[in-house]
């Protein structure tokens, strides 16, 4: 009994026998125009040209015409090919077709012109027997060739590469790109969050270091600002020294980002101890009292001095004000100094400061306070001790250094000569 195989919609079923094949075609499974094979077969024929099937009933056979060659891609058939079944997947049908020998002639035609499958290639697939091959380049189920599609691993590593050298370029690009040079008048609400750059004068210099962090007071001549570096005073030491921190005086460039609230008002956020830029050091002036006048409000200058008197009271808020009166035997200045101040300084300073003993050389602003000029501790940091018998030499301290040079003398006789006019 012969083995017959049919095509089913692009699928190779079978095997199957004569009778099968008949009671099939009766049951209208399979069509006049359903191609079939069966070994020892040239190619594929349409049913109703195998001889071997004819039907017991009359068939209309077409008359015979010019062959009609059809190519006929089986890309979405199914990969596993039955025994003896031809593995080739162009699979050539020659057809004699008379469409003048009987009606219908012209869909019969139509339905076995299947040369337009060719036309249609899945993409990942096999073009012979349409499995997936994904990045393959050979067909795993029938050996054909697939076209030569880009390797998902190489299509991986360009990917990757590519993010690489982007993330790369944009830090170039950040780095390259200024922040604007602003002027602290010109800051609005508008600018909120935006990251500049200021350069001016450092007037109010703050330490805390049970929170590690400090702040400074930036003026540039058109206003004020207050620059903030919150848990960030150790990272600071440790890029500037201990000698080389910013202070009062000193003319700096800060780039930071802009922060403002109801209650604080115009902040500027520093993060980084690479976005502060010492433009110049300042190198104080060492003064008498003497020589302090109404022309000298708003100056920082370097004093030496002993403590006559101190005061102190309670305020509302609970906080302690001392006032201190600084004496160099050329005049005598008032000095305020707040409970925050005071706790800023180390404790030995503290009690040294109490006890009203030996002199202290400081840094000083010069205020006003009900007509009456007045001097606030500039920098805690400046403040030094010496104890008494011990003087300085007048070499001014260089611009990296507020160290004095410490020599052991003999104190002369008060109102001596010696010591009219001389500066401490």
């Amino acid at each position: 009994m012969s083995q017959w195989y049919y095509n089913d919609n692009g699928k190779v079923v079978g095997p199957c026998s004569d009778d099968d094949l008949r009671l099939m075609h009766k049951n209208k499974r399979i069509s006049d125009s359903t191609y079939v094979w069966k070994e020892g077969m040239a190619g594929w024929v349409a049913f109703l040209e195998a001889e071997e099937l004819a039907l017991q009933h009359e068939k209309i056979k077409p008359a015979p015409s010019a062959p009609l060659q059809s190519t006929v891609s089986t890309q979405n058939a199914e990969p596993s090919l039955q025994p003896f079944a031809p593995v080739n997947s162009d699979i050539s049908f020659s057809l004699e077709k008379d469409k003048s020998s009987a009606p219908g002639n012209e869909i019969l035609e139509k339905a076995m012109d299947l040369s337009g499958l060719n036309e249609m290639p899945g993409e990942g697939t096999c073009p012979s027997c349409g499995y997936y091959l994904g990045s393959a380049l050979t067909c795993i189920r029938c050996g054909a060739r697939s076209k030569k599609y880009i390797p998902l691993r190489i299509i991986k590593i360009i990917t990757l590469l590519g993010s690489v050298f982007g993330l790369i370029f944009l830090l170039f690009a950040a780095r390259a790109k200024q922040p604007e040079d602003v002027k602290i008048g010109e800051i609005d609400v508008m600018m909120n969050g935006a990251l500049v750059r200021v350069e001016g004068t450092v007037s109010l210099y703050e330490e805390k270091p049970d929170m590690n962090a400090f702040k400074l007071k930036v003026d540039d001549g058109t206003g004020e600002i207050m620059v903030n570096a919150y848990n960030k005073l150790d990272a600071f030491y440790e890029f500037f020294g201990e000698k080389n921190m910013p202070g009062l005086g000193d003319k700096i460039a800060v780039v930071g980002s802009i922060n403002e609230t109801e209650k604080f008002g115009v902040s500027l956020s520093l993060n980084l101890p690479e976005r502060l830029e010492i433009l110049k050091k300042f190198s104080p002036t060492r003064v008498q009292l003497g020589n302090i006048s109404s022309k000298s409000i708003g100056d920082i200058m370097l004093i030496r001095a002993s403590i006559t008197s101190m005061k102190s009271r309670t305020l509302k808020s609970g906080s302690k004000l001392y006032s201190l009166m600084l004496d160099d035997g050329t005049g005598q200045l008032e000095m305020t100094l707040f409970d925050a101040a005071m706790q800023s300084l180390k404790p030995d300073m503290q009690k040294k400061l109490l006890s009203k003993q030996g002199e202290f050389e400081m840094l000083i602003k010069i205020g006003e306070y009900n007509g009456n000029l007045q001097a606030n501790l500039a920098d805690p940091r400046s403040l030094k001790f010496f104890e008494p018998g011990k003087t300085v030499e007048p070499e001014l301290p260089t611009e990296t250094s507020l160290e004095p040079v410490v020599t052991e003398t003999t104190a002369p006789a008060a109102g001596s000569s010696e010591n009219e006019g001389a500066e401490p």
